[in-house]
Formats: C-alpha cells, structure tokens, sequence
C-alpha cells in the first residue's frame, strides 16, 4: 500500500511499501526515433512508465499565500480556484477527512511505482478552468503577483522502486515550466506536461545541482474529483 498524504503544504508523502512488479527498462533504440512505437508516457532515468489513473485534490477558491491554517476563517481568499492533479501507473483512491484547521487529503494506491502531481491555481473565483499553467516560485510573492495569470508553484514525480524491487523513494520537482489542461468532459482531462525538474536529496531534501531534466508527456483520461 503507498498513500500520498496532503495537509496544507504543498505535498507530504507518506509511504507504506508493498510488492508491486517491476518496473520495464528501456530498450536501447532511441526513445525520440519517430518510428519507435514503443507504449508508454514517460521515460525516466532510463525506464518507461505508462499511467493508468488519475485523481483530484478540489481546493476550491484557495490562497497559498496567506497564513493557510487560518485563511479560510479570514474569509480572504483568492482570485484564483486550485485543483491538486495526480496521476499513477495504478489505480489510484481519494480519501479526505478531518474538520477546520485538521482537514488532510490522502491518495492510495496498491501497486503504483511512480506518482506525479500538480498543484494548479486557475484565474476564476467560483471553479477551476482548463488553461495553459506557468510555474511560479511563490517565495517573496504577494497575491498581486499572480492575480492575473494561471500558475502551479508545486509540480514534481515520486518514483517508489527500481525495475529490480528496491526502493528508492526518489522525488523530482519542477523548477520550471508548464502544464496545459484541456477539459474533454466534467471529468476527462488531458495534461500536457512540459517541465524541467530537479531531484532532491533524500536526507536533507535540497535540490541537487546537476540532476536537471527535461520532462515532456501527456496523459488522457478521468478523474476522480474530491
């Protein structure tokens, strides 16, 4: 069993880890050849991976610059309507629970071996809006900043285990680039992610110079929304 378990920052894991099967290492032709019609979404550190599932995390008209335990008492929220996005390679379940300052959002999956997540904030009061969405280092921003631009300032990929079964709880974040969603249906999207990521540290979770890596993909499909 993984969970994903989300409080008000802007993502906490919480990990319990179970036999799944292993991941499919990549062939040696090349992944960028248009004749290669290999199926699969991402190619990552050198294994593919293919997503089967995705789930919503509905924030509503959300604030991430306010004091966040006690925005919603303020009643000052934002311009702008989030929707915590995540896809896996498994099938995925959206538990929340908790009242006021003790609300808490956890996403389960028995077998997913990779887990990746935006938190995306569309300009409109009342309900989330597909778009093209910019990442955005909030630090040192005011709510003025982004009061007039789609933007995510969290997106990144967990990845459980190698394609031999040791884990590896390794934890990419976007430092740049987009997400473009595109509403097909009440609760079919396609997300086009276009980013560079970074890997953290697994001990003192800092970014680590050097490990950049550009990630391009789009994923299809319907959306459990909670």
């Amino acid at each position: 069993m993984k969970l994903l378990r989300i409080g008000w920052v802007p993502f906490i894991l919480l990990l319990t880890a179970c036999p799944w099967g292993e991941g499919e290492e990549l062939p040696d032709n090349d992944m960028d050849d248009p004749t290669n019609d290999l199926n699969f979404d991402l190619a990552l550190d050198g294994i593919k991976y293919t997503f089967l599932d995705g789930v919503i995390n509905d924030k509503g008209n959300y604030n991430p610059f306010d004091d966040r335990w006690n925005s919603f008492d303020e009643g000052d929220l934002s311009t702008h309507y989030s929707y915590g996005f995540t896809i896996a390679d498994d099938e995925l379940e959206i538990i929340k629970g908790g009242e006021g300052d003790g609300v808490w959002t956890q996403i389960h999956s028995e077998n997913a071996k990779i887990f990746v997540y935006a938190d995306l904030y569309a300009l409109n009061e009342d309900s989330f809006q597909p778009g093209t969405f910019e990442f955005t280092n909030i630090e040192g921003l005011e709510k003025e900043d982004v009061k007039e631009i789609f933007f995510f300032p969290s997106a990144g990929i967990y990845i459980f285990e190698d394609p031999e079964g040791a884990f590896l709880g390794v934890e990419y974040s976007a430092i740049s680039g987009t997400v473009i969603v595109v509403e097909n249906s009440s609760i079919n999207y396609t997300l086009t992610f276009d980013l560079t990521v970074k890997k953290h540290h697994q001990t003192t979770y800092e970014l680590i110079d050097g490990t950049e890596q550009n990630i391009s993909f789009s994923y299809t499909g319907d959306f459990d929304i909670k």
